[in-house]
């Protein structure tokens, strides 16, 4: 089974790009910590295709949270220089806000209010 799921900031603003015959898609890098006593961060390539890659665009920027649903995938391909080299990338398949996106979406602060009657709808 190949699934990954990974919890991080966006290291640059997401860009879309088009290949040749017309697909969206879009490919950064996703800043993941690790819960150590040093503070290790592991950096990821991400990789996006049509719907996946215009909502990132649209809705997340350079430091952003985001949680990253796919496989992790290999491209071969060969360099200016003639050699080989191998690509290890996330293809996703479900990108989510995080609770911390999605609090700030919520209440502008990013953080629940502290009573219902600070919510900024009706229950």
């Amino acid at each position: 089974m190949n699934n990954v799921i990974l919890s991080g900031r966006l290291v640059y603003d997401p860009e879309c790009k088009t290949t040749s015959d017309g697909k969206v898609y879009l490919s950064t890098r996703l800043a993941v910590s690790r819960n150590d006593k040093a503070k290790t961060t592991d950096f990821f390539s991400i990789r996006a295709w049509e719907s996946n890659s215009r909502f990132i665009q649209s809705y997340f920027h350079k430091g952003d949270p985001i949680e990253n649903i796919g496989k992790l995938q290999t491209s071969s391909y060969e360099k200016q220089d003639g050699t080989k080299a191998v690509d290890t990338y996330v293809l996703i398949e479900r990108v989510e806000f995080t609770l911390q996106k999605r609090t700030e979406a919520v209440t502008g602060q990013g953080e629940l209010p502290a009573t219902p009657t600070q919510l900024p709808f009706e229950l």
